[in-house]
């Protein structure tokens, strides 16, 4: 009798323990999904339009275009580390660096894949390759591969970039061979 009552003590608290994982996972994957399914092709188009006229901007070495595609309030951070907060900020920002390294540069997007948070919310990874590129004494740089890691929002129904940081992704490192552990020698 005992060994039931506890057998249905322990079915009982599995059931409990089952019922709040469910519940959790349902709290955390519905919103998720609902998000998605809000997210109608025309905003799908619209981010990809922002990213594609980003590209333009930069390919024809226009910094006004460029900041264009950020939102009033944007915050920016370069591969460098370098931040600028506001399209104002960013404009200046690109300007010279459009007139000297990146005047001859080519930028082309290679991937993008957006993830809807809500409605007016989009995070985007945007993969990306350059060409004719300067470095800072003006030498010409090899072909670059990045990564974009930004936030769209949409605001009076315009999509725009809000976080924007970018980062250059460097060639894997050559894994190296283990060299095999010294002998050990047997005292004679």
């Amino acid at each position: 009798m005992v060994g039931i009552k506890n057998m249905r003590y322990t079915i009982a608290r599995c059931a409990v323990t089952v019922g709040i994982l469910v519940g959790v996972v349902l709290g955390l994957v519905a919103p998720s999904i609902a998000h998605t399914q809000s997210a109608t092709p025309r905003d799908y188009a619209a981010v990809r339009q922002v990213l594609y006229a980003y590209e333009r901007a930069w390919n024809d070495h226009d910094a006004h275009a460029f900041a264009a595609t950020f939102s009033p309030d944007a915050d920016f951070t370069n591969v460098r580390g370098v931040v600028a907060h506001g399209r104002a900020a960013i404009e200046q920002l690109h300007a010279p660096l459009f007139a000297h390294m990146f005047h001859g540069s080519h930028q082309v997007i290679t991937s993008i894949k957006i993830r809807f948070l809500s409605p007016d919310i989009a995070a985007v990874e945007v993969l990306w390759d350059m060409t004719g590129a300067l470095d800072h004494a003006g030498a010409a740089r090899p072909l670059t591969h990045g990564l974009r890691a930004l936030v769209l929002t949409k605001e009076h129904g315009t999509w725009g970039i809000t976080v924007f940081h970018n980062m250059e992704l460097l060639p894997p490192i050559p894994a190296h061979d283990t060299p095999a552990p010294p002998a050990q020698h047997a005292a004679a």
